[in-house]
């Protein structure tokens, strides 16, 4: 997004654009130098970027720095391991231990094990899982909670490397998960660093008054080197203000897992022209597009893959806007109002007429095939 000078003696702006609800937004501000030297901000931009929540306001509705006693708990049922269990403290940096804790203002957070002189071997975890519980939140009356974490894992990088640490969530006061991220055992988040990972509640279970989380790092298979580590876990309400378009047409799942879905931000005003698609819950890294029509239908397996489709009988297809999803599975489409495009070319939209659109999107699951998000109903306004 470029910025434009504010007159001010070095003051640039910028807008996002309109962004749906609880999304997630990485930014970072870059600039060049008239002798081409580029610098950012913050520093190791794009690969730790700052992280911001698209909505009309936010309210804290937990705050664990880990400097006190809030309530979680390790040592659950079904935990093997025979010694790197979790445990809150400062720890002490080994090549696998972090350092220190995630913030800048503490010291504190959980770790997997800590033995009394700095080693790898001595208290790293061995021989099972260890489990971390966040206690219960209640979220029963939350419009869109979101919860974020800061996370260390990391795994002996050496041909033996099969650990993973999982992260699953419960609306039932832990009689059923789900899983929200497993991370390892390859890949740079397995080596080690403390990374940020923030989550939509809405896209895993329906928020409940018995929500929990539970953190577990396991050295099962080969011996490695595993350790990990949570820090600065916050759950966040956010308020989205009034919705924009109508949800209609179930999707099937998709190879993550979830169903993917199309939602819109900005405004259906005409004069405003501010309209912005957003699929998500998609797989990440396949090719998709958007597609929209005066109508609604169902014709279920589109071509034989696993989708739905939800518009037509007249397809419009936004072939110029192809693009792959992002890491976070989403995919973005600006909708011109004034040219919108239909299977007989561009036309423009009128107060009053009603559009329904949806995302198609390629798939691996388990082989390759096709898939289709639900349906938005937009009335122009």
């Amino acid at each position: 997004i470029p910025m434009d000078a504010t007159g001010g003696a070095g003051g640039y702006t910028a807008d996002f654009p309109g962004l749906p609800c609880g999304v997630e937004v990485q930014w970072w501000v870059s600039a060049r130098t008239t002798g081409g030297v580029e610098s950012t901000f913050p520093p190791n931009a794009p690969v730790e970027p700052f992280r911001s929540l698209a909505g009309a306001s936010l309210a804290v509705a937990r705050d664990d720095d880990m400097e006190i006693d809030a309530g979680w708990a390790r040592d659950v049922a079904g935990d093997t391991a025979v010694r790197g269990l979790w445990e809150r403290g400062a720890p002490a940096e080994t090549d696998a231990n972090p350092g220190s804790d995630s913030s800048t203002d503490g010291q504190l957070c959980w770790f997997t094990g800590q033995s009394p002189v700095p080693n790898n071997t001595f208290a790293d975890v061995d021989a099972g899982q260890t489990t971390l519980l966040t206690p219960l939140i209640d979220m029963a009356s939350m419009t869109e909670p979101v919860v974020s974490y800061d996370r260390w894992f990391h795994t002996a990088v050496n041909d033996n490397r099969d650990d993973v640490f999982d992260v699953e969530i419960s609306n039932d006061g832990g009689a059923t998960w789900t899983l929200l991220e497993s991370v390892g055992p390859t890949g740079p988040e397995a080596e080690g660093g403390w990374i940020r990972a923030t989550f939509r509640v809405r896209d895993h279970v329906s928020p409940t008054a018995q929500v929990q989380l539970r953190f577990i790092a396991s050295d099962t298979g080969e011996p490695t080197i595993v350790e990990a580590g949570i820090d600065e876990f916050t759950v966040v309400d956010v308020a989205c203000g009034t919705p924009v378009g109508v949800a209609y047409c179930a999707a099937n799942a998709n190879s993550t897992g979830l169903s993917g879905e199309v939602v819109a931000a900005g405004s259906e005003s005409l004069a405003a022209n501010a309209l912005t698609l957003v699929a998500r819950r998609l797989p990440p890294g396949q090719c998709g597009f958007f597609v929209g029509s005066r109508g609604q239908a169902f014709v279920p397996n589109l071509s034989g893959g696993q989708g739905n489709l939800c518009v037509g009988p007249s397809i419009g297809r936004f072939l110029d806007q192809i693009g792959t999803s992002s890491a976070a599975g989403t995919l973005f489409l600006d909708l011109d109002l004034t040219s919108i495009t239909t299977a007989t070319g561009p036309v423009a939209g009128q107060i009053g007429d009603t559009w329904n659109f949806q995302a198609w999107h390629r798939d691996v699951n388990p082989s390759p095939t096709s898939n289709l998000t639900s349906g938005i109903e937009i009335t122009l306004q």
